[in-house]
């Protein structure tokens, strides 16, 4: 997918180091780009990978990994004008987790009284 036919909400899926989804431009245009973890990425994202080894890309233009955001440590989208990219490659822990809190929040508000 190139950054021109990118619009709000937009979903992609490549998690194999040799599937490419994202263009360069795109991973440029991105104002944070958030991952679901940082080693899963390096090893398994082939958008990142291509780009990091034509040196067109960099991992250290990852803002931060999801978990961190869950838990407070660092912002999300702070406007609306802001342009996030999250990548995820499959962690099934980390889907437990958010199915876990999801559930919990759900919970507290169905039985307050």
């Amino acid at each position: 997918m190139t950054a021109p036919h990118l619009r709000e909400f937009t979903y992609t899926h490549a998690d194999q180091p040799h599937m490419q989804e994202l263009d360069f431009t795109t991973l440029q245009r991105s104002d944070k780009i958030i991952v679901d973890t940082l080693e899963g990425v390096q090893h398994e994202a082939g958008d990142f990978l291509i780009a990091s080894e034509k040196n067109e890309w960099n991992f250290s233009n990852i803002y931060s990994e999801l978990g961190d955001i869950i838990l407070g440590h660092k912002q999300g989208r702070t406007n609306s004008d802001e342009i996030t990219l999250f990548k995820s490659v499959g962690v099934a822990f980390l889907d437990t987790v958010v199915a876990s809190s999801i559930y919990q929040k759900y919970a507290e508000k169905l039985f307050v009284k």
